[in-house]
């Protein structure tokens, strides 16, 4: 953009053509602001892959350096909600509040984009949590009320709103109401919360099933909180975030371990995936070309030879041809932004439906879009479709699919798609090859997220998952039951969940207990209980004693 438009200012200002000149200043504009954008948006990226690592102090080094660089109000909201969610995460709940109100006050330039809505909703489902928390019911109600209401809001916001409003019941005493909202909103929370929600869920479903049993019958024992200041341990955060159900759970306190996360060393490539292609649009080929002749006809005028001493040509013709040009060439990308946006609506939806474990759902929202024209939306849609037929176990098919969104993902298109879409992608392919048992090309497209996309915020979660898995397959539950034990504050959704508790299972002192909490899981989710026979044949019943066995 900036070589570009520099280029077209650089014409008009030496020729006198004003709307040339114009036109590049534009863009030399727009080009600056988006590589400013991308700089910050990189730093921000990598904070939030250390906060998703547990890396509170590696996190706040990068917020820091974003801060004293940046001053873009998009950046600076995310940052505050960056240091709110390294609060939350240390049990700082007056804190979190504190910059969840400051990152929703601050006001954009121009109150839109393409991530505004979701980011707002991501503060407000955070907000949520810690008003529930601290017991300030009212600012809980408004920051649910905000991201119910909101149809840009992601999973994890609307995850972290609905657990807010059982943790709100069960603070005034309303057991049973709380125990409807979780079973209600099972799928979602067991899938989209973070490790540390996950802990607040299950104290809170453990208080609300032993709502009616004897032990329940007299007030909880309150725990003291500890003090202010950070919290390294889960079972110090959740007796500071919610000490009635502290002592409920066992919570597991490692830290991910290095060789968990390091880079393997590959030994064999990937096999290579092929562009996909999409067929170009009849009406917009048709439009591009009309554009491309009014260029050369402007050209073909300016050009146009003049007697010496004669009167210089009449500029309006071209002014009013560039101008001409310049109307048609922002009504063709604005119809496109629009259209795009209003596919990205329906993925989102989408997603939502997935993750809330509506397959079907979102299979019928997905599929009509896997052929849109825009790219993006195209390999959206075809990562939704992948996610739904990875949850029915057709681990094939899904492999089918994410690579046909990857291949639509080249050139420019990946390059916009790189700080999210396209890695996840790549980390996707290497958990599918892992649930194939294709153990060296999944280390190779774990080394291509490291070293392609260090900035990508969930590598952790993936690779974690994608190594857990592939240790129970190949047998090696030492392993695997060091991964689990070593989850920390990664995220690894609900089948990485289920296996870690399984594999932690066949050896642990509070077997009953974690028996207890699988069988729950699977009745309450079958799906994830015939992936797991599917993907990992013969594990449940060796994990799982015969009379625990659903």
């Amino acid at each position: 953009m900036i070589a570009g438009g520099g280029a077209a200012l650089a014409f008009g200002a030496t020729q006198g053509r004003w709307p040339f000149a114009v036109f590049g200043a534009f863009f030399v504009g727009l080009g600056a602001f988006q590589w400013r954008m991308g700089l910050a948006a990189q730093v921000a990226n990598a904070a939030g892959a250390a906060i998703n690592r547990g890396e509170m102090d590696e996190a706040r080094e990068l917020v820091e350096l974003a801060r004293a660089r940046h001053s873009l109000t998009y950046v600076l909201r995310l940052l505050d909600s960056h240091e709110a969610e390294i609060a939350w995460r240390e049990g700082d709940l007056e804190a979190a509040k504190r910059l969840c109100e400051s990152a929703r006050a601050r006001r954009d330039l121009v109150p839109y984009g393409a991530w505004r809505g979701a980011h707002l909703s991501h503060i407000d489902g955070l907000l949520s949590l810690a008003c529930a928390a601290s017991g300030d019911d009212a600012g809980a109600e408004a920051a649910m009320a905000r991201v119910r209401a909101s149809d840009q809001a992601y999973a994890p916001a609307l995850a972290r709103a609905e657990l807010a409003f059982a943790l709100a019941q069960a603070r005034r005493g309303d057991l049973e109401g709380a125990h409807k909202q979780l079973a209600r909103h099972h799928v979602l929370l067991s899938e989209a919360l973070e490790p540390r929600g996950r802990a607040l869920h299950r104290a809170l479903r453990r208080m609300t099933a032993l709502r009616g049993s004897a032990a329940y019958r007299v007030p909880v024992k309150m725990q003291a909180a500890p003090g202010v200041g950070a919290v390294s341990t889960g079972k110090a955060w959740l007796s500071r975030v919610f000490p009635e159900g502290a002592e409920l759970v066992e919570i597991d306190d490692g830290a991910p371990v290095a060789p968990a996360l390091a880079t393997p060393e590959v030994t064999r490539r990937a096999p290579p995936v092929r562009p996909t292609k999409l067929r170009a649009p009849i009406k917009v080929v048709a439009l591009w070309i009309v554009i491309v002749l009014l260029f050369v006809a402007i050209w073909s005028l300016m050009s146009e030879p003049r007697e010496p001493g004669g009167p210089p040509p009449d500029p309006l013709p071209v002014g009013v041809l560039v101008v001409a040009v310049l109307a048609l060439l922002v009504g063709l990308v604005a119809w496109q932004i629009v259209r795009a946006r209003r596919g990205s609506r329906v993925i989102e939806e989408a997603s939502r439906a997935l993750v809330c474990g509506e397959l079907e759902r979102a299979e019928a929202l997905a599929l009509p879009l896997r052929a849109d024209r825009n790219q993006v939306v195209a390999a959206t849609a075809s990562a939704v479709l992948a996610g739904v037929l990875e949850r029915r176990a057709d681990v094939a098919g899904a492999l089918a699919e994410c690579e046909r969104a990857i291949g639509l993902l080249t050139g420019v298109v990946g390059m916009g798609a790189s700080d999210v879409l396209l890695p996840q992608l790549v980390a996707t392919r290497a958990y599918l090859f892992g649930a194939l048992g294709r153990e060296d090309e999944s280390d190779a497209e774990l080394a291509r997220l490291s070293k392609e996309f260090p900035a990508f915020p969930y590598a952790a979660g993936f690779v974690l998952r994608t190594r857990l898995l592939r240790a129970v397959r190949r047998g090696d539950l030492t392993t695997a039951r060091e991964l689990a034990r070593a989850r920390g504050d990664v995220s690894i959704g609900a089948s990485g969940e289920i296996i870690a508790e399984l594999v932690l299972s066949t050896d642990a002192e509070e077997r009953d207990e974690r028996v207890a909490s699988i069988r729950e899981d699977l009745a309450m989710m079958p799906a994830l209980e015939q992936w797991v026979r599917a993907v990992l044949p013969g594990f449940l019943e060796y994990a799982l004693p015969r009379r625990a066995a659903v």
